[in-house]
């Protein structure tokens, strides 16, 4: 019965549920820093009791080889770490490989069941090819060619299927110099930015280390230079079910160079002056 799970179960291949109670999964919007190994978790919601999950999921509708267009690789699928299966499973089981723009794996218990409350999942993704960009995230209603089948859940003892109210959400690709993660380049991140300039060890995105080299020096000053004034819609709206339209905005805002100007000449000058 488990191998027939790992078969059929991943790929959606389970009759509809007769269940009445249907696990909540609320996917969200995620603002991503353009680095590999950007990970959050994705949570559960219901309490409806489960002995099993098949997990599938979709950035940009499955990317370019199943209709959907370029975006952030999954590089990773977590079911077992930290999430309502910890205590209390078989092993997960993947049906494809990752890096990919689809995901289909599963997961069941070793014995009875869990509730459907919690951390689902911890899913890590590579967007640093995509700066600038909003992408669909879809865990239900996927459009992929070569497997379907929504992420839902199953019940011993025949493992027939739970289906899941899902809400999809979106990746958004943020720009470098964006130390809050607002969505915009601007004066409150050159000000931190000069705060930390300087720092050799231990420095994070959002102290001004925007290639992740772990300092903040001359090249995260040009990075911040190039994209001040940039910004991405941080809060999309994407209906469940319905495909996001994949986009780079970048929408003015009312600031100038001048402030990240004044703060280059300062480190030039700086530099300088250690140079004496």
């Amino acid at each position: 019965m488990k191998m027939l799970l790992a078969i059929g179960g991943a790929v959606g291949l389970f009759a509809p549920s007769a269940f009445a109670v249907n696990p909540t999964i609320v996917v969200g919007n995620h603002v991503l820093i353009p680095l590999p190994g950007q990970s959050f978790t994705i949570p559960v919601s219901g309490g409806t009791a489960v002995s099993g999950v098949n997990f599938n999921a979709e950035v940009a509708n499955g990317g370019t080889a199943n209709g959907g267009t370029p975006g952030p690789a999954i590089t990773g699928v977590n079911l077992i770490s930290g999430t309502i299966f910890a205590s209390n499973n078989a092993g997960q089981q993947n049906a494809t490989s990752t890096p990919t723009q689809f995901f289909s794996g599963l997961t069941i218990t070793n014995s009875g069941t869990v509730s459907a409350s919690g951390t689902l999942a911890t899913m890590t993704f590579d967007p640093s090819n995509f700066i600038g960009g909003t992408f669909s995230l879809k865990l239900g209603g996927l459009s992929n060619g070569n497997f379907s089948g929504d992420t839902d859940f199953t019940v011993a003892p025949d493992y027939s299927p739970i289906p899941a109210t899902i809400t999809n959400g979106n990746l958004i690709v943020t720009f470098p110099g964006d130390t809050n993660l607002d969505g915009i380049v601007n004066s409150a991140d050159a000000v931190t930015f000069g705060r930390n300039y300087g720092k050799l060890t231990g420095a994070t995105w959002a102290m001004g280390d925007f290639n992740g080299d772990g300092k903040i020096d001359i090249t995260d000053a040009n990075l911040l230079k190039q994209y001040y004034n940039r910004s991405v819609n941080i809060n999309p709206v994407v209906p469940a079910f319905e495909p996001a339209v994949s986009s780079a905005a970048a929408v003015p805002e009312p600031a100038t160079m001048g402030i990240v100007g004044m703060g280059l000449a300062g480190i030039c000058l700086r530099r300088r002056r250690r140079a004496v």
